[in-house]
Parts: C-alpha cells; sequence; structure tokens
C-alpha cells in the first residue's frame, strides 16, 4: 500500500523465518526503485529554533555528518594557532596602540590647556581632578584656603570649564571603544575566515538538491 499507515504484518509457522523473508522481500523491492535521497538537519544560525533540512544525493548525508565531524575536530588547533600568529597579534597590537594614542591626545590637549592656566590633572581612584599649579609645585588644600575668595572663585570657575571639558571627552571614549571594538572584531573575522578557508573545501563536493525547507 502506498500509504501512510500501512505496515508490514507477516504470518507463518514459527519454524519459518519470517525476518530472513522479509528482508529478501523487501530488499528485491527497493533494488527496483531508486535510491532515496539524504535529510540532513543542519543549524538555522537566524532562528536556532527552526532548522534547515537539506535533501542531498543517497549516501552523502553520511559524508556530511563525518565532514563536520572532523572539522569540528580540527577547528580549535586551527584557530589557536591563527589567533597565536605573529601577524595576528602585531594587527590586534597595532589597533590597540591606536586607541590609546587618540584616548591620550585627547587627555593631552585639555592638560595643554589646564596647564597654560597653572592647573593640572590627576588620575585617582574616585576619577580626574584638576588641582591648582603655583611656581611649578601643586598647591594643598591649606594653600588653596589661604588665597583671597576672589582668587578661590576664580579657581573654582576654571575647574568648572575644566570639568565640562573632561565630561566631553569621556562621552566620546564608549564611540571611540566601540570603533576600535569593530575593528578588533573584523580583524577576528579575517583571521578566522582564512583559517577554515582550507577545512570546508571538502564540502564542497556535497551538493544538496534542488529543495531546502525551514523547519
Amino acid at each position: 500500500m502506498q500509504r501512510e499507515g500501512y505496515n508490514i504484518f507477516a504470518l507463518g509457522p514459527e519454524e519459518t523465518d519470517k525476518r530472513n523473508m522479509l528482508e529478501i522481500l523487501i530488499n528485491r523491492e527497493a533494488d527496483s526503485r531508486e535510491v532515496p535521497c539524504d535529510w540532513c538537519y543542519v543549524c538555522n544560525f537566524k532562528d536556532e529554533n527552526k532548522p534547515i533540512a537539506l535533501k542531498l544525493p543517497a549516501k552523502k548525508g553520511g559524508q556530511l555528518r563525518d565532514l563536520m565531524n572532523s572539522i569540528i575536530e580540527d577547528l580549535t588547533n586551527i584557530l589557536t594557532s591563527a589567533f597565536e600568529s605573529e601577524e595576528y597579534q602585531n594587527r590586534r597590537q597595532t589597533i590597540e596602540e591606536q586607541l590609546k594614542e587618540e584616548e591620550q591626545e585627547a587627555f593631552s590637549d585639555l592638560q595643554e590647556k589646564a596647564r597654560e592656566e597653572d592647573f593640572t590633572i590627576l588620575s585617582t581612584p574616585m576619577g580626574y581632578s584638576f588641582v591648582p599649579v603655583k611656581e611649578g609645585k601643586m598647591l594643598d588644600a591649606d594653600e588653596i584656603n589661604q588665597l583671597s575668595e576672589e582668587e578661590r572663585k576664580q579657581m573654582e570657575a576654571q575647574v568648572q570649564n575644566f570639568q565640562k571639558e573632561l565630561q566631553k571627552i569621556l562621552r566620546q571614549m564608549p564611540e571611540r571603544q566601540r570603533k576600535f571594538r569593530k575593528m578588533r572584531d573584523q580583524l577576528n573575522k579575517e583571521f578566522a575566515d582564512f583559517a577554515i578557508k582550507g577545512l570546508l573545501v571538502p564540502l564542497q563536493g556535497i551538493k544538496p538538491c534542488t529543495f531546502s525547507a525551514e523547519l
């Protein structure tokens, strides 16, 4: 019966090798028909809950499985070698140094402005602070208190201006870091693609049939 829901029921004496007879009959019938295609489920990276069903020529499903297992075994060593290579380390270091240079340049400009007005920038666990300088020496709290009220007000106004410029620099840092993370990710992708390209060559010999489906 060429319909779903029908099974083979074999009836005969107990001494009859019904299983063997059925295998002979089924194999004889199978020999007269076209070998069915293989079906494989592969990951759908856009939606992992909906795997993609590939219809492959007969016996290609097992080849695909074996090739993927082999690729997975080799993948760790190949990627490790790629990311530990001297070329990769040098290019990544260049990106990191470029980020540091841009950040230092932004702070250097502010430091120069502060120096022109007799201030210096100190980095503390609480953040950055602007300290007045007189004759090359930073003033402590007691020395600041000894200044006139007008001098202290002027100093506070200068510090507020510096703080505004500092906040502007700090607000730009996340965007700058995102830009360099993107550069680093692109570098990682470039080396990963190059490293695994050779591993994927054998897969090119496995061509899916014209039909594929997302389940």
